[in-house]
Formats: structure tokens, C-alpha cells, sequence
């Protein structure tokens, strides 16, 4: 599946869009966002490990046009093919 991730940090070298192909078992937000740290050389931890969660005073995630707190699934929230998710 290939999203497209934007954002205001260094996260592949370019302060642009990026489109990223995720396994089968990265289907979620929260797949997304560990793929994004791990492609990032431990740079970027998005998700803090202690509260298992963004912490909103690092990042914001938006996706389909809302913070990604006010989707029911949260970080579980399944992606779709060409979803933009924006980390800022």
C-alpha cells in the first residue's frame, strides 16, 4: 500500500511530500509512524514508547482532515491507498 507522508521535519532528506510503501502488517496509523521512525535512523521517535501515544508537545498528525486523536481507532486507524497523512 503507498500513502503519502507530509511534513515540516528532515524526515527523508527534503522538507516535502514523500510517498511511502508499507508492508502488509503497516496498515495502520500507527504502522505508518514506526516505519517513518525507523526509516528516519531513531532521528524521529514519533510514538513515545513511555505513553505508547504521541505526545501532542512534539508532534501533531493529521489525517483525513482531522487531528488523528478525534478518529475513533486513533493510532489503530487503518489507512487507505494514496491517504495523505500530514506530521508536523
Amino acid at each position: 500500500m503507498r500513502v503519502v507522508v507530509e511534513s515540516n521535519f528532515d524526515l527523508w532528506g527534503e522538507f516535502e511530500e514523500h510517498e511511502v510503501d508499507l508492508p502488509g502488517s503497516s496498515l495502520t496509523l500507527r504502522g505508518l509512524l514506526e516505519e517513518v521512525s525507523r526509516n528516519a535512523d531513531g532521528e524521529f521517535q514519533i510514538i513515545d514508547p513511555e505513553c505508547d501515544d504521541i505526545d501532542p508537545f512534539a508532534y501533531q498528525v493529521f489525517i483525513r482532515g482531522s487531528a488523528y486523536q478525534l478518529l475513533p481507532d486513533r493510532l489503530e486507524t487503518r489507512l487507505r491507498e494514496g491517504e495523505k497523512i500530514s506530521v508536523m
